[in-house]
């Protein structure tokens, strides 16, 4: 392995055998589904460790998106310190804010309900940079059980402006708190039969 054996151990150590399992699991397309309290947040960012220092993905190439900025913020502490010479190369954002950056806009609540439709719009369009997602060889979905039409519907165009990343996705599909927006587990089912993840 390119890393010294008490990095290996740091990486996979505290990890059980079902999350094991998905920390090294180098197929293209993963969706995992697990409840409260299974380690999801532990995994995830285990596997962004792996990917970085076993699969050879740079940190340029990799993006993970998320719900709210405490999730992103999490996220971003937890992975700076298991790969720490990464620190400030990994883009971890809220699906809002990556939008409202694509734009070119500074997040505002008042067009925080149309700006993923909008971005949608003017990726198809050619009307912004898309430099920031092009590159992207793999993208990491968080809280997928939150993920609604519209979210769906970025995910799938940001994929086929990245032209064919890695896409892990990681929900609780029984557990559904944004119902009334419109978030569903279908997507789960929708984004398992789209990519055939595992």
């Amino acid at each position: 392995r390119p890393i010294t054996a008490q990095r290996f151990a740091q990486l996979v150590g505290d990890l059980d055998t079902a999350q094991t399992a998905i920390v090294s699991d180098a197929t293209d397309h993963i969706l995992v589904t697990a409840g409260p309290g299974s380690g999801k947040t532990r995994v995830l960012v285990h596997k962004v460790a792996n990917l970085l220092l076993l699969e050879d993905v740079k940190p340029e190439q990799f993006l993970m998106l998320t719900f709210s900025k405490g999730a992103a913020l999490e996220f971003r502490s937890r992975i700076h310190a298991m790969v720490p010479e990464y620190r400030g190369l990994i883009k971890v954002t809220t699906f809002h804010g990556l939008c409202f950056e694509l734009m070119g806009q500074l997040g505002d609540l008042d067009k925080s309900e149309s700006v993923i439709g909008h971005t949608i719009e003017s990726i198809r369009n050619n009307t912004v940079d898309v430099s920031a997602i092009a590159n992207k060889s793999v993208i990491m979905l968080d809280e997928f059980q939150d993920v609604d039409a519209d979210h769906w519907r970025l995910i799938q165009t940001i994929v086929e402006k990245a032209e064919g990343p890695r896409i892990i996705a990681v929900g609780d599909d029984d557990q559904n708190i944004y119902e009334w927006r419109g978030a569903s587990p279908e997507f789960m089912a929708a984004f398992r039969d789209r990519f055939k993840a595992k």
